[in-house]
């Protein structure tokens, strides 16, 4: 996944809801990747495609995106 991508679903995560399809189209594009598998964006993405979501996992995930663009900026 590109630092672009992540930055998109970094951005959606954040809120910026005009990002989501993007997002969906980004990680479903990535899902047969073994290096992308355990990458936060991944697994985030994993739980606003689920028709079934874990909400408590998937504001964790959520929290960890957040907590990067703080620290890194992007």
């Amino acid at each position: 996944m590109t630092n672009e991508e992540k930055s998109i679903i970094r951005k959606f995560a954040r809120g910026d809801m005009s990002l989501r399809s993007w997002a969906i189209k980004i990680w479903i594009s990535h899902l047969g990747e073994m290096q992308d598998r355990d990458s936060p964006e991944m697994l985030f993405m994993g739980e606003i495609y689920n028709p079934c979501p874990d909400l408590a996992l998937r504001a964790g995930y959520r929290k960890r995106l957040v907590d990067l663009i703080t620290a890194h900026g992007s």
